[in-house]
């Protein structure tokens, strides 16, 4: 998974990470993969694929799973790490007017 030979190795995680994503097992949360051509380059985030998951009634995440290694070298070079990275862009709402009487929280 961390070597720049193991591009098969990171397509059969890929799918591990998308059937867990899929499944109503992770976190009890709702999730489906959004019909965008993996090709699609959204928001600078090149090329993977893309999924909606809503964790609770009042939080969504959008994500996105790269297709793309990327390779990292540490600075002498002897060292290298090949990965995908995985993005969340999360939205959550809140009631502004709680009717809960927040006052005896108030720590002051």
């Amino acid at each position: 998974f961390f070597h720049a030979s193991a591009g098969a190795a990171n397509d059969v995680l890929y799918k591990i990470i998308e059937n867990l994503l899929l499944s109503e097992s992770f976190l009890g949360s709702k999730a489906a993969k959004l019909n965008i051509e993996p090709t699609e380059k959204v928001k600078g985030e090149g090329e993977g694929f893309w999924f909606v998951i809503q964790f609770d009634r009042d939080t969504m995440s959008i994500v996105h799973l790269s297709s793309v290694d990327r390779m990292e070298e540490s600075e002498d070079l002897t060292v290298s790490e090949t990965y995908r990275n995985l993005t969340f862009f999360t939205s959550g709402i809140s009631d502004l007017y709680s009717k809960r009487d927040d006052s005896n929280d108030d720590d002051s």
